[in-house]
């Protein structure tokens, strides 16, 4: 298995681009409080002025190093809290869709000898389903549209907290062959 560093790259609500450590698992939000950029999303007054950080894509960035040849090499992504697109030294690997489910990617000609790029960039999920029909529901509707954990969008038991990031660990590794 290949050790992969992260950084997450970032537009802040205030239009400020931001690249700072990034933390896998983990989500855009345990990154920007490690960074000091928000205050504790735990506290009920801040969780709603976190509100405009369900707004934003970040861009996960993972560096790597590959040894040898690529050709049973495997990317898997264990949990992407929901919206992305994946990609590997530039070549589009696939879009995320399912907060639940694992994907794997077969990454033969696509690595190179020495340092690697993997890029996760995500697509808010509010962002994703603006502006798609109305649908009856409690609390709030626009979860519906999306296969991710319905309470962030708020419940009676918890307040809203809309979040991105990989939420499961993500793994580079050669494969055995059949």
């Amino acid at each position: 298995m290949t050790d992969i560093r992260w950084r997450l790259s970032v537009t802040t609500p205030d239009g400020e681009a931001r690249e700072l450590p990034a933390s896998v698992p983990g989500c855009l939000h345990t990154d920007l409080l490690a960074a000091g950029l928000i205050g504790d999303f735990f506290s009920r007054e801040y969780s709603l002025s976190a509100r405009p950080l369900e707004k934003l894509s970040p861009v996960y960035i993972g560096s790597f190093s590959w040894e040898g040849d690529d050709e049973d090499a495997v990317l898997t992504l264990f949990g992407a809290d929901v919206y992305a697109r994946v990609s590997v030294n530039g070549a589009e690997l696939g879009f995320l869709d399912d907060m639940f489910h694992p994907w794997s990617f077969p990454l033969k000609g696509l690595l190179r000898q020495g340092s690697n790029e993997l890029r996760v960039a995500f697509r808010s999920p509010v962002a994703e389903t603006e502006g798609l029909p109305p649908r009856p529901g409690a609390f709030t509707v626009e979860r519906l549209y999306t296969r991710r954990i319905q309470c962030t969008y708020g419940w009676d038991w918890v307040d809203r907290f809309v979040t991105m990031g990989l939420w499961k660990p993500v793994e580079i590794r050669r494969v055995a062959p059949d």
